[in-house]
């Protein structure tokens, strides 16, 4: 089974010292792996949450903001929707 929990803008820097405040996520950190991640591009935040869940890059998705013209922009592109399973 594959888990991916990500929070925005939590820093390991932050979490692993009050991990005894955490007892869920210490439980995680103990049964799975915590890994950072490491971004090639400017790290925005839509671009970067669009990028883990349809497993494309920026240039691939092209999702750079949330609102783009006073807008609100929708998102379709989920991995579970790409993956060809079956």
């Amino acid at each position: 089974m594959i888990f991916v929990l990500g929070i925005d803008a939590a820093t390991w820097t932050v979490v692993r010292p009050n991990l005894g405040k955490l007892p869920n996520f210490k439980r995680l950190t103990e049964i799975g792996q915590a890994k950072e991640l490491v971004v090639k591009e400017k790290p925005i935040s839509a671009s970067i949450w669009c990028g883990m869940f349809s497993g494309k890059t920026l240039d691939e998705h092209g999702h750079e903001s949330y609102v783009v013209n006073g807008n609100i922009v929708k998102r379709s592109l989920y991995l579970w929707k790409e993956a060809k399973i079956g």
